[in-house]
């Protein structure tokens, strides 16, 4: 994945929508873009960053 930057425009959407569809979900880009997330690090990530 790319970096999170807001309104990145090199960010791959159509691909993320398009799979998404496949899969039967119905969204659109802007539905998308909306959606809450969350990240979580694995501890052997972490810890080789220092964190």
């Amino acid at each position: 994945m790319k970096a999170d930057v807001p309104n990145q425009v090199d960010f791959p959407w159509e691909e993320y929508v398009k799979a998404a569809t496949q899969r039967g979900i119905d969204i659109d880009e802007a539905k998308l873009r909306a959606l809450p997330y969350q990240v979580t690090f694995s501890d052997s990530l972490m810890k080789a960053y220092g964190f």
